[in-house]
């Protein structure tokens, strides 16, 4: 034994190492990995990270030790004996440990700090404070600061007063009182900055708050910020006698004219600062009498929503901040602050969630993306999330399910600083139309984010089938079968056409036909035509005709208005009539005006023009749907490539094509399909028939591709592979 305390540096790459220890070890390979996958994308090496570790050099950017802890700890967590840390005492002691590294490294008196409690403001992370890290939105690629702008309320005039004073000399202490994640903190923060540089902060936290703050109060001296941060860890541990100390010495500082001035500056919930300001029991005992003279006079409110004319302010001020303008449109009830503070911690219980929490988020996010309605139903989760799942897990879980999706609700369900959990259930007010079924909804930062990340991926089978179980709604289920068909999935997409038209979704009917006809299915296809026919859609009939006609001889329609015209000049109206309608009923929108122009001749100018009139409705008819419907197809199958950023793949397809490199052409291709992009099928189509596979290139021209990516070779047998749940 030296005698020799260890430095903060060592005490970081001690920390560091158990922490990993107690993670299961992962390797420098992974942990690069995963740094490079954050957003913003961090970039470590293996060396550096065995530097760290190894006490040899401490991180110089506090955003490594923030990705360390927050993707470790959780995992740490697990092993249950590992004690978690707070982020801000990781940042804390990676400052000091820098700190003393600069210190040696430039012992010059003239240059060194005096030995004083904390540090200057201005050398303060406000992360390490406790200031909630800010929404990292995925789609924003510009850098921004850690912190987005700051809007004052009123509560914030007031702290502003308070500084004003303690800047001409006096002491003061203010506590910002308020629920879970309002902004307390952070409005402490920008409060105190216009002290630098003479003011320093102290923030006791090491080795716990408590004792921190018992061990180093009588120390404190004048020009000192005092941060307690959530000062219930203070004012009132499990301890109460050590509460009452900490809070007499900070009664003691504050009234001692030769240690200020100090600004002692904290933040507390609101349950806690009525159990330390309310009065005894009578009779009882006092506990926190100390504390509740402390706090006298020193409370400032803070609202829990942006209302009114504050509002109004940030929704003008977030045209110059992306974070600021997506809390404006998801915030619930003007909850803004809450929004951009637990959006982090939703991200990172994502990323770092159960397996069968992440299944769940992973179904949810498809679902949503793909056009299903905000309301998620149990039922769907029970079937689809069991495709999510590897053998391996299912073969441990499977006998409890779905006991075990319970379980991960539950988890997915409880908030993150003030918003709503990943996955939440949905309760109907007493006015609502009550639901049979327990609905859930995924957090909208999570919607987000999986229209992103899982742009690429196809859902599996047990998504599908989970969705052909549960889903009753026409329109929705047409929209699974157009994310489907966009997909090059035709099986699918005839699957849920099918299931919507049985619904009253006449449109779905031509969607089912048309994947008929391109499967060579013209029975099946004319089919489809005639329920619409059947229905009313009159351009049905077209289409009907058309079929018929191309499953007839070539020149079966003119011949029968030729023969018409032959039978017209001998005389034989009646059987030019019926010939003429015959032309008619197979899609000639010639033959009504020719009989109506034989009745203008016999002087039926009447009956002519009722004639005319359904010749006019017909064709009238024909081109509006048919317009509508290619409008529709456009819109449907197309209207979302340039958001899925699919051109870019197909470039590089095209490119990689060109080069010879058919296999790299193949996967971009299908990248591309999967994001939508229903061109990409006809360029698969191509390769296959490059590649000299003309029978998977003739599968895939007709009935697309199946679940797993291989060719179909039909329509049919949808219904044949089932998840595991249903």
């Amino acid at each position: 034994m030296t005698g020799i305390p260890p430095t903060a540096a060592d005490r970081l790459a001690t920390a560091l190492t158990e922490l990993r220890r107690a993670a299961g070890n992962l390797s420098f390979s992974t942990l690069v990995r995963q740094a490079a996958a954050q957003r913003p994308p961090l970039t470590i090496t293996p060396q550096r990270l065995s530097d760290w570790f190894g006490g040899k050099a401490v991180p110089a950017d506090p955003a490594a030790v923030r990705f360390l802890v927050e993707h470790l700890q959780p995992r740490a967590s697990r092993s249950g004996s590992y004690q978690l840390r707070p982020l801000s005492w990781w940042l804390n002691l990676r400052q000091e440990a820098v700190r003393q590294r600069r210190r040696a490294t430039d012992p010059s008196p003239s240059r060194r700090r005096p030995d004083r409690l904390g540090q200057p403001i201005g050398d303060c992370d406000p992360l390490a404070l406790e200031v909630h890290r800010a929404i990292d939105l995925p789609s924003r690629s510009e850098a921004a600061p850690v912190l987005p702008p700051y809007m004052t309320r009123a509560h914030d005039k007031r702290l502003r007063d308070v500084v004003a004073a303690v800047a001409g000399g006096a002491s003061r202490m203010m506590m910002l009182v308020g629920g879970s994640s309002t902004g307390k903190t952070r409005a402490c923060w920008e409060a105190i900055r216009p002290l630098a540089p003479r003011w320093w902060l102290w923030h006791p936290i090491d080795p716990t708050r408590p004792a921190a703050a018992v061990q180093g109060l009588a120390e404190v001296g004048p020009y000192t910020v005092v941060w307690l941060n959530e000062a219930q860890h203070y004012l009132h541990p499990p301890d109460a006698a050590v509460g009452e100390r900490i809070a007499a010495g900070l009664r003691t500082l504050l009234s001692d004219p030769a240690r200020g001035p100090i600004l002692v500056i904290g933040t507390i919930w609101p349950h806690y600062w009525a159990a330390l300001t309310g009065p005894p029991a009578p009779g009882g005992p006092d506990p926190h009498a100390q504390a509740r003279e402390l706090l006298s006079g020193t409370e400032i409110p803070v609202p829990d929503a942006f209302t009114g004319p504050d509002l109004q302010a940030l929704r003008a001020a977030a045209s110059s901040d992306a974070r600021l303008r997506h809390a404006t449109r998801h915030a619930e009830a003007g909850r803004i602050t809450q929004q951009l503070a637990g959006v982090p911690g939703l991200l990172r219980r994502y990323l770092n969630g159960a397996t069968v929490a992440r299944a769940v988020i992973h179904a949810a996010m498809d679902v949503r993306r793909l056009g299903h309605p905000l309301p998620i139903p149990w039922a769907f989760l029970r079937r689809a999330v069991p495709g999510y799942l590897d053998d391996a897990t299912w073969s441990t879980i499977g006998k409890t399910w779905p006991c075990a999706l319970d379980d991960a609700l539950a988890d997915l369900g409880t908030p993150v600083h003030g918003i709503l959990g990943p996955v939440t259930p949905i309760h109907p007010r007493p006015d609502d139309q009550p639901s049979p079924h327990p609905h859930f909804r995924l957090a909208d930062y999570l919607e987000q984010t999986g229209r992103t990340e899982r742009a690429d991926v196809f859902p599996p089978a047990g998504f599908w089938n989970a969705a052909a179980a549960v889903v009753t709604d026409p329109a929705v289920l047409s929209t699974l079968g157009t994310e489907a068909h966009r997909r090059g999935r035709y099986r699918r997409a005839a699957q849920f056409y099918r299931q919507a038209a049985d619904r009253g979704d006449t449109d779905a009917l031509w969607d089912l036909a048309e994947l008929r006809e391109r499967a060579g299915d013209l029975s099946g296809a004319a089919d489809a035509y005639r329920q619409a026919a059947d229905r009313g859609d009159e351009a049905a009939f077209t289409n009907l005709a058309r079929l018929r006609g191309a499953a007839a001889d070539p020149g079966h329609i003119e011949a029968l208005r030729d023969l018409a015209r032959r039978k017209a000049q001998a005389g034989d109206l009646t059987g030019a009539e019926t010939l003429y309608r015959q032309a008619a009923d197979h899609g000639d929108l010639d033959a009504l005006p020719a009989l109506a122009q034989m009745r203008f001749m016999l002087d039926d100018e009447a009956g002519a023009r009722v004639l005319l009139d359904e010749a006019m409705r017909t064709v009238g008819a024909a081109i509006r749907s048919l317009t509508k419907r290619g409008n529709q197809q456009v819109f449907k199958l197309g209207y979302q490539e340039d958001r899925n950023d699919t051109g870019a793949l197909m470039t590089q397809a095209e490119e990689r094509e060109e080069a010879g490199d058919l296999s790299g052409a193949e996967a971009r291709y299908r990248q591309a399909l999967n994001r939508g992009h229903i061109d990409a099928v006809g360029y698969l189509v191509t390769l296959r028939q490059k590649a000299g596979d003309a029978t998977g290139a003739e599968q895939i021209r007709k009935f697309g591709l199946a679940d797993d990516g291989s060719p179909a070779t039909s329509l049919e047998g949808w219904s044949a592979t089932r998840s595991q749940a249903s």
